[in-house]
């Protein structure tokens, strides 16, 4: 379960996701791949970024390709180790530490999930930046769940501590 499902995050319009193929400015829409035309008042393009496993699945090579295979694969090696472990730390409280958070305590209850964020409030990076209530109710939602959360602490370690899978097993 989503801490904030897609359906909720906007009362006055919709989330679409897909690939835009055209744009035309004065008449405010945008075409998509499939072929169907978006008109918009306010137009938000989130491309996405480049971020560690789970956002960003492990390959080999700066341009390779992972097959759908080895794709599930390494989401059924990640989901494997998180049920082989009783005690999960999570490591950013940005958008993906968030959910991921989330989703773990809220699949497995009994297990005991912590959140380590630098800053003072969750999704404290967000571009526009997130409105302080929104913040606070996505920390109740998660102490809720039953994850411990560690505002204003950091974690110490640099990209060579973390292996190719992005996840570190003891």
């Amino acid at each position: 379960r989503s801490v904030v499902p897609r359906n909720q995050l906007l009362r006055k319009g919709r989330v679409v996701q897909g690939e835009v193929v055209g744009h035309d400015g004065n008449a405010k829409s945008v075409t998509l791949a499939d072929g169907s035309t978006i008109d918009y008042d306010f137009l938000v393009i989130a491309t996405g970024a480049r971020s560690a496993f789970p956002a960003q699945l492990p390959r080999e090579g700066a341009n390779a390709a992972l097959t759908s295979g080895e794709m599930v694969n390494c989401l059924d090696n990640a989901r494997a180790a998180i049920e082989r472990h009783q005690n999960i730390l999570i490591v950013g409280g940005g958008p993906i530490g968030v959910e991921l958070a989330g989703e773990i305590k809220d699949a497995h209850a009994n297990k005991n999930v912590t959140l380590v964020h630098s800053r003072e409030r969750l999704l404290s990076n967000s571009q526009p930046p997130m409105q302080p209530q929104f913040q606070d109710r996505i920390l109740g939602e998660l102490e809720t769940l039953g994850v411990t959360v560690h505002l204003n602490q950091r974690a110490e370690f640099g990209p060579q501590d973390i292996p190719p899978e992005g996840f570190l097993e003891h």
